[in-house]
């Protein structure tokens, strides 16, 4: 039997040896199941879409999922032929860039908090041609800690869940 392919796709300013990736391999990597993570990139989603479409290409993937960022560009993604599975996906990224900032030091040692999205991000998530494809091969998944994500979700696309055992409802949907 053929082991079906999961790539996952990370957060913005994360790593694919992430904690989620661990949790998955360590979870769902079995007889039936491999997951897979690469590098792509973050700082240009339109080099990103097209890494992660090769990639899936390349590998054969079966299954995406996508957490935070990651689960929103997953979402741009135009195979209808992959299931897609989205955990706490950005709804709005330009809104929602505003918690990704990070906090450092001035010249004085004063902590400043500086923004760490670029304004070329900004811009393309603007743009209307980047709009995420909702179809029944999509499954958004929300920790009760993203229930104001999890109810813009819902009004788009009804294969949203919101759970406290996110792992559990991915090994149900896979």
């Amino acid at each position: 039997m053929k082991r079906k392919k999961i790539l996952y796709v990370y957060d913005f300013g994360e790593l694919p040896e992430s904690t989620r990736y661990q949790e998955l391999k360590d979870n769902i990597n079995n007889k039936r199941y491999e997951v897979l993570s690469d590098f792509y990139a973050q700082y240009d989603p339109k080099v990103a879409l097209y890494d992660i479409k090769n990639y899936i290409k390349e590998n054969h993937i079966d299954i995406v999922i996508g957490e935070k960022l990651g689960g929103y560009i997953v979402s741009l993604l135009d195979n209808k032929n992959i299931k897609k599975i989205l955990i706490n996906p950005l709804y709005n990224p330009v809104k929602e860039f505003n918690n990704y900032t990070t906090t450092t030091k001035d010249a004085e040692g004063n902590d400043i908090t500086v923004k760490s999205i670029p304004n070329h991000m900004v811009d393309f998530y603007n743009k209307s041609e980047y709009t995420p494809n909702y179809n029944d091969n999509l499954l958004c998944i929300f920790s009760n800690n993203y229930k104001d994500n999890f109810n813009q979700y819902f009004l788009k696309n009804e294969n949203t869940i919101l759970t406290d055992n996110i792992l559990d409802i991915i090994k149900e949907n896979i």
